[in-house]
């Protein structure tokens, strides 16, 4: 079953256990100790574990939500195991050094779930494995789950492309990353618990979103449901259709002095909100249930005219250029034959 949001595609697939698809047969061993996990091996596999860490239980507050912000999460954090490795280490065609990245939280007061957390941009580093996104304030990590996450097989910048001339390092990227690491964070869970995992997950958005959504198609076994938030796919096309919208609002925005349109003030917060909330007022009980969020795409028919201002303009309504600038993002650029770039 497929439900879609405005922003992001939830896909739910049916109940299939990966342990009984993958595991059933796999022989239990005796939980191991965090650190006692540097040995750990795959037969037949290249795997490499650098670190493990014992790490202590954080207060609310205190654990940034990621490295770029001042935000933090909160809630508190369980104690739990941090494993970092490296799956296939090798030196690349460009000479540069290769291998798929994981870092795997394996929290005390398991509560015998797993979560794959999805990327972002071009990925090249991990990222802390707290499993935040679509989490509202309590991380999975919080909750009781093990959590994985990758650099998808190279290192650098969040939009450094340079990684594609090595053709396994974009082979790694576009797919490979997401089953080699559910694989071995898996069986690193049983090593350590003891036992396999009942239920495991994907979430992601956007880059994270695209892994999602390819875990459904690659590797339908091991995930008995996916998040996949605004699916960073055809993104050649996206990129042209947020341009659009861009053009068509920074067409009637206030021009600074230099006659050049100030970015970002043709809306203002309230009229967003505005928009936002006539939006779910006229979508959110398309789907038979009323709860702030709009699942029955197909089923909306947002009408951006009603907000009109039929006399003196108000917080409680737009200006026609306003409401024209946002029809015509809504609708979208289209080829020269009529047909929609992408579809909104």
């Amino acid at each position: 079953m497929v439900r879609l949001t405005g922003f992001a595609s939830v896909l739910f697939m049916s109940s299939v256990l990966a342990v009984l698809s993958g595991t059933a047969t796999l022989a239990l061993a005796a939980p191991s100790a965090c650190d006692q996990l540097t040995k750990f091996k795959i037969t037949g596999a290249e795997l490499v574990i650098t670190r493990t860490e014992s790490v202590s239980a954080a207060p609310a507050g205190t654990v940034r939500l990621n490295g770029r912000g001042p935000e933090t999460i909160p809630v508190g954090l369980p104690a739990y195991c941090r494993i970092d490795g490296t799956i296939r280490p090798r030196t690349g065609v460009d000479g540069k050094a290769y291998g798929i990245g994981f870092a795997l939280a394996l929290p005390a007061g398991w509560n015998g779930g797993f979560l794959f957390q999805g990327g972002g941009g071009l990925n090249g580093s991990v990222a802390q494995p707290l499993g935040s996104q679509a989490a509202g304030d309590t991380p999975a990590l919080a909750r009781g789950f093990a959590v994985v996450t990758t650099d998808s097989g190279h290192k650098g910048a969040v939009f450094d492309g340079s990684f594609m001339k090595d053709q396994q390092a974009s082979l790694d990227f576009a797919y490979a990353a997401v089953g080699r690491v559910t694989e071995v964070a898996k069986q690193i869970v049983v090593q350590y618990y003891g036992e396999p995992a009942r239920h495991s997950y994907f979430d992601g958005c956007s880059t994270g979103g695209r892994e999602a959504m390819l875990a459904t198609q690659r590797y339908p076994l091991d995930f008995d449901g996916v998040i996949s938030g605004d699916p960073a796919m055809r993104t050649g096309y996206s990129n042209l259709a947020d341009a659009w919208i861009t053009i068509a609002l920074n067409q009637i925005a206030p021009k600074d002095d230099a006659g050049k349109p100030i970015v970002g003030r043709a809306l203002s917060d309230a009229d967003k909100k505005l928009v936002v909330s006539s939006l779910l007022e006229q979508c959110d009980a398309a789907d038979g249930l009323k709860d702030g969020m709009i699942f029955n795409i197909r089923g909306c028919r947002f009408d951006p005219a009603l907000l009109t201002c039929r006399g003196a303009r108000t917080e409680t309504c737009l200006t026609s250029a306003q409401v024209n600038a946002i029809q015509k993002g809504f609708a979208g650029p289209k080829t020269a034959r009529g047909v929609a770039v992408y579809s909104p």
